[in-house]
This record gives C-alpha cells, sequence and structure tokens, in this order.
C-alpha cells in the first residue's frame, strides 16, 4: 500500500513514464497532474482498505517506484471479483517488473485475509492495441474471454477492450 513517503518516487515514475503511458490512460487521469493522481491512489488505498474495495501495490527497485499495480471495484457475495490494472515505470519495462507485480497483485486477491482479499475471480480489461499488456495477462495466467466494445474513454476516444480472467482455481499460485 502506498505512504506519504512514496510520493516523490511515484511523481517520477508518472513523469518519466507519461509518454509510454499516454495512449492507454483515461482522460480523468491524464489530466490531473502526478501529485494529485498520488494523493488520489492514497485515498483510494485507504477507503478500500477499510470498505475492502480497492488494493493499491507499488513496487520499488532499487529504492526506485517502478510500478503501480491495482486491484479496483471488488464486489463481494455472488461474485468475489476484482478488477485489476497495472502501470510499469517506462524504464522497467521489459524487465520482468509487470510479472512480478502481477503475481503479487493476484496472490494477494486469492488469499484468503489476513493475508489477501480472498476472491475468487479477477478481471483484467485491456486494448487490443496494448501488446505488452496482453502478453503479460497471458503469462501471469489469465484467459481471454472476449471483446466488450467501446468499454473505456482513454485518450479522448472510445475503445474496445480484450476481456481477460483468472479464477482462483485456475490461477498457478494457488496449486
Amino acid at each position: 500500500m502506498p505512504v506519504a513517503a512514496d510520493e516523490a518516487g511515484f511523481v517520477e515514475m508518472v513523469l518519466s513514464s507519461a509518454d509510454a503511458w499516454a495512449p492507454w490512460i483515461p482522460k480523468v487521469d491524464a489530466s490531473l497532474t502526478p501529485a494529485a493522481r498520488f494523493r488520489r491512489e492514497m485515498e483510494r488505498a485507504r477507503l478500500g482498505a477499510e470498505a475492502g474495495t480497492h488494493l493499491r501495490l507499488l513496487a520499488s527497485l532499487d529504492g526506485e517506484i517502478v510500478g503501480l499495480f491495482a486491484l479496483n471495484d471488488i464486489v463481494r457475495g455472488a461474485f468475489e471479483n476484482g478488477y485489476a490494472a497495472w502501470q510499469v515505470s517506462a524504464r522497467q519495462m521489459g524487465r520482468g517488473v509487470g510479472t512480478e507485480g502481477v503475481h503479487a497483485l493476484l496472490a494477494a486477491a486469492f488469499d484468503e485475509a489476513p493475508r489477501g482479499v480472498g476472491l475468487h475471480r479477477v478481471q483484467a480489461n485491456i486494448m487490443p492495441a496494448n501488446l505488452a499488456s496482453l502478453r503479460l495477462a497471458r503469462k501471469v495466467g489469465f484467459r481471454r474471454e472476449g471483446i466488450a466494445e467501446r468499454y473505456l474513454r482513454i485518450a479522448g476516444r472510445w475503445e474496445d477492450h480484450v476481456i481477460h480472467a483468472v479464477t482462483r482455481e485456475e490461477w498457478p499460485g494457488t496449486k
């Protein structure tokens, strides 16, 4: 979970990765300053921990913040589902940070309390052009379920997304 001391590193990651992330960022996120985005992520982490609706993990390497891994909109009851999202520092792309971060996120999602959230299913929705995230999703065990047309407004345009999911029974980390 992010802490106040992470702000400078988070801001640096967002600033140095802005161009690489631009095609995949919702307009509302792109309009926030990096410091405002950090404060929003801190608030989501705090409220999400209290309500059980969000989880935030920051990855660091040699003291540098290198990724944000999130579990959003956790729904309990019959669904027991959360939506995974991730962003890896442009300087660290292709170096295994995403794989390790999503593995840690899925471990937290599927582990029972107090270590984890205890979900049954995690979903990740990825734009078809985001080849790196599509590869990462497959690599860590997500399966493709279909296409959601005009699913999210990204960079000002309604974009299709490929729906991926993994259940506790499917995820290799629980076998």
